[in-house]
């Protein structure tokens, strides 16, 4: 007779995951898949969420372009190439942003503090912009043509 006659496969017999051995030949109930699913979720979920507080407090404790801004205003360096040089790491930070976000599938409490600093950023990006356009657009103290 054929596997398919007898109603077994060939490698034995087909196991619902439902029961599975435990020392000494006993045999011990498991959970359905559904029910393992749901115990294991919440430690699972926890353990994503406390990753993503994490990646969210470095970005909130990174401070590298508000740090920058603040060198570029104290010394008065309002150049066109500094100010590309700051476009260009404030879309850096956009992306981290825009990742860790697409990561944090529980919204994380500190999301919120780190999108505030996002937006602080661009203000001040802005006001930059706004000094390095004026610096340009100065004349000399002497009077002459640039």
């Amino acid at each position: 007779m054929s596997p398919s006659e007898t109603g077994q496969h060939p490698s034995g017999p087909i196991s619902t995951g439902r029961r599975r051995p435990v020392s000494r030949g006993e045999n011990r109930a498991v959970p359905a898949g559904d029910q393992v699913d749901r115990r294991r979720r919440g430690p699972v979920r926890g353990n994503v969420h406390r990753a993503r507080q994490a990646d969210w407090a470095e970005f909130l404790a990174d401070g590298k372009y508000e740090a920058e801004l603040d060198q570029e205003i104290r010394i008065g360096k309002f150049t066109l190439a500094e100010h590309e040089e700051d476009e260009k790491s404030l879309e850096s930070l956009r992306r981290w942003h825009r990742d860790l976000q697409a990561g944090d599938v529980f919204g994380a409490a500190n999301a919120t503090e780190a999108r505030a600093q996002l937006e602080q950023c661009v203000t001040r990006f802005e006001d930059d912009a706004e000094q390095v356009m004026a610096a340009l657009h100065t004349l000399p103290e002497d009077g002459g043509a640039r």
